[in-house]
């Protein structure tokens, strides 16, 4: 588990993108995705207030993942763009 700097558990998920590429097929869904989790939180936060277990911070941990000879260069200038996911 994560520790924040006041050494409290914080909140992680992760998602694993199985021959990722150069990653232009899965921005898309992994933009879908984030933006549930965001809408989600946020009516958690909503219905449940301000000490509700979605008010703690979130850590998202995206790993890509491919056979070794990918251009992951590729990859790393594909995620890097703006509005890539």
């Amino acid at each position: 588990i994560p520790f924040s700097n006041d050494h409290q558990p914080r909140r992680a998920i992760s998602v694993l993108d199985c021959g990722c590429a150069q990653g232009l097929n899965s921005a898309a869904a992994l933009k879908l995705f984030l933006q549930a989790l965001e809408a989600r939180l946020l009516q958690q936060r909503q219905q449940q207030g301000p000490q509700a277990a979605s008010s703690q911070p979130l850590d998202v941990v995206v790993l890509h993942e491919d056979l070794p000879d990918n251009d992951f260069n590729t990859l790393v200038r594909t995620i890097s763009q703006p509005g890539s996911g």
